[in-house]
């Protein structure tokens, strides 16, 4: 009788159950509407600064707490760009960007609309806010689905 030993068999479900965004490992390709009905895709994306991919709801007040938080601590951010992604339409996802005064920050924060919740798919997100961080160099450095302190993500953005 045969017999499997247990860190094999660990590391064959960890391995199966690595979430296909962590084994891409860096931004992956993307277009959405931003504000001004502008595409932005993943080539928009400024080289050698960090940047934090916010996916969101208008309606999440996980959501708005953690806007209001980045906004109040936006200087923690500086050297860091911000894409905020909405799976709502563009008029909800624009006075959501204009009742917090996002339009302040556009050298930091870009936002936009993408129906298609192709983002969210591929991070196969469960809850909102979705935060994935990646690197100066474009490589995941850290992901967080729910509730997360502002200072948590904020090292990761410098």
């Amino acid at each position: 009788m045969g017999f499997i030993s247990l860190p094999l068999l660990s590391q064959a479900q960890s391995s199966a159950s690595t979430p296909k965004f962590v084994k891409f490992g860096k931004i992956p390709p993307f277009s959405f509407t931003a504000v001004g009905k502008k595409t932005f895709t993943n080539k928009n994306i400024k080289e050698g600064v960090p940047t934090m991919i916010f996916l969101f709801s208008v309606d999440c007040s996980h959501c708005q707490h953690m806007t209001k938080e980045s906004v109040e601590n936006i200087d923690k951010f500086k050297h860091a760009q911000i894409l905020m992604i909405t799976p709502f339409n563009y008029k909800q996802m624009y006075a959501y960007y204009r009742g917090f005064g996002l339009q302040k920050y556009q050298n930091i924060i870009t936002m936009g609309s993408d129906p298609t919740r192709k983002l969210n798919m591929f991070y196969d997100q469960r809850y909102y806010p979705g935060i994935y961080i990646y690197d100066a160099e474009g490589h995941l450095a850290f992901h967080h689905e729910g509730d997360i302190d502002i200072n948590s993500l904020a090292k990761y953005l410098k």
